[in-house]
């Protein structure tokens, strides 16, 4: 990726961003009017988790079984709906 002059001697680039756990490394090259190139040392850095923001809750974590069981109700209920409705015709 090229880096953009910002001003005052000074460029910038951005990394995509990466998953949490994920180690980047880059290195710097740099070519001056004349041609002559240098490049740097090899940078790493490693990504953090974003840190939930204010007010954030943790996720909801329900046991498979319960989801089922709800999921088992729910079609006894519209069968049972549905059989109702069809007496009363």
């Amino acid at each position: 990726m090229r880096m953009a002059y910002v001003g005052n001697d000074t460029y910038e680039a951005t990394i995509p961003g990466q998953k949490a756990g994920t180690t980047v490394s880059f290195k710097i090259y740099a070519r001056d009017e004349a041609g002559n190139w240098a490049v740097s040392s090899t940078f790493t850095y490693t990504v953090k988790a974003r840190a939930p923001g204010p007010g954030a809750q943790p996720p909801v974590r329900m046991p498979t079984i319960w989801i089922a069981s709800g999921v088992a109700v729910a079609v006894r209920v519209a069968a049972i709906v549905t059989y109702l409705l069809k007496l009363r015709r």
